[in-house]
């Protein structure tokens, strides 16, 4: 989630980040923009987009790895990505399962 300033009319992630490229004194963000569907809509308290339904404001991991994982939900994910297909299909070594078996 991005936010526009009005003071300036740009988009910032943060009011830190604005605060060190701009030379001006920050404005309160009134919009904000989707980071799923890159909507841009007014601030609301509730946080979710009016265009995908996503949660803007709360954020539910802790960093970018959750369990080995990572954070990309490929349900979420674009179907152009070239990400979202990758290892569906991918099969185990022949070597990899003889291995396994003489364990």
């Amino acid at each position: 989630m991005c936010y526009r300033f009005p003071c300036c009319g740009k988009v910032y992630p943060c009011d830190v980040c604005h605060d060190s490229s701009e030379d001006h004194p920050m404005e309160r963000a009134k919009r904000m923009l989707c980071g799923y569907c890159a909507t841009e809509q007014p601030y609301t308290i509730s946080g979710l987009c009016a265009k995908c339904g996503s949660d803007l404001t709360n954020i539910r991991s802790s960093g970018f790895w959750e369990g080995g994982h990572g954070c990309r939900s490929q349900v979420k994910m674009n179907r152009n990505d070239r990400h979202k297909y990758s290892n569906i299909a991918k099969t185990a070594s022949k070597k990899q399962e003889r291995l396994s078996q003489s364990k």
